[in-house]
């Protein structure tokens, strides 16, 4: 779930009783965390992935198709085709934002 919409989503658990309740918060195209790994500040990236793992209410970090967005945005058709292709303008990889933001990075 994008950050943005968290809110939405624990008003949702609240209309769903009964089960078991808890999301990932979808972090593997945000800007800051790309920046944090491209100006190697594993510390202030850390923070930033804690901070908003708690303002979320999140349950844990998801890397979905991690720098894609971003090739998307600026190339037809783009995307990343493996783990280590260049992420425009944040000069850093799929491979070092799974690494580095993941739930184990830092």
């Amino acid at each position: 779930m994008p950050p943005l919409a968290a809110r939405h989503a624990h008003e949702e658990f609240e209309d769903t009783p009964g089960i078991d309740k808890g999301f990932f918060v979808l972090m593997g195209n945000n800007h800051y965390v790309m920046k944090s790994i491209k100006e190697k500040e594993p510390e202030r990236l850390k923070a930033f992935v804690a901070w908003l793992l708690g303002a979320a209410k999140g349950y844990a970090v998801k890397l979905v198709n991690p720098g894609g967005v971003e090739m998307w945005k600026d190339h037809a058709s783009g995307n990343v085709h493996s783990v280590d292709d260049n992420v425009d303008y944040f000069n850093v990889t799929p491979r070092q934002i799974m690494r580095e933001g993941g739930p184990d990075g830092g």
